[in-house]
């Protein structure tokens, strides 16, 4: 079946498949599947490898503040997941700009509102996966401060 979709819509191997839902309500959802994802992760985490560490720093506190932003609000939780992949992904290549652009007290600001945000997370109970990706976050800011200490 699925080869048969590939030779019907003329697709270019590993290039995306454009898949509509349909709800039985209206409504309509457009996916994009393919085997490709790996290589266009592969290709933003080179795309910010190639960013100056001031454009890198600014992505990542947008990104980091949109996350604290819908942990806070609840807003916009089904697309928490992607958002704070990204954001880990430009902490990342953040951390691999020498020196790195943020000073310490900063890093520690980050860190006191990720140690907030776990503690309320965990209080409401809220996914287990929210709270790994923070505990993630934070041990990524004190190994840093770590280093930079030395």
């Amino acid at each position: 079946m699925k080869q048969k979709e590939s030779e019907d819509s003329g697709n270019i191997p590993g290039s995306l498949r454009k898949e509509t839902w349909i709800h039985p309500e209206g409504g309509r959802r457009v996916h994009r599947t393919t085997q490709a994802m790996q290589e266009q992760k592969d290709s933003e985490e080179e795309d910010l490898a190639a960013l100056s560490s001031v454009e890198v720093n600014k992505r990542f506190v947008i990104s980091y503040l949109h996350v604290h932003g819908k942990l806070i609000t609840k807003i916009g939780m089904e697309s928490f997941q992607e958002t704070a992949m990204q954001m880990l992904r430009e902490f990342r290549a953040l951390l691999q700009h020498s020196p790195v652009p943020l000073p310490c007290n900063r890093f520690l600001q980050l860190l006191a509102l990720n140690m907030f945000a776990i503690e309320s997370t965990q209080l409401k109970g809220k996914s287990s996966f929210i709270f790994f990706l923070l505990k993630k976050i934070k041990r990524g800011i004190k190994k840093y401060i770590y280093l930079s200490s030395l």
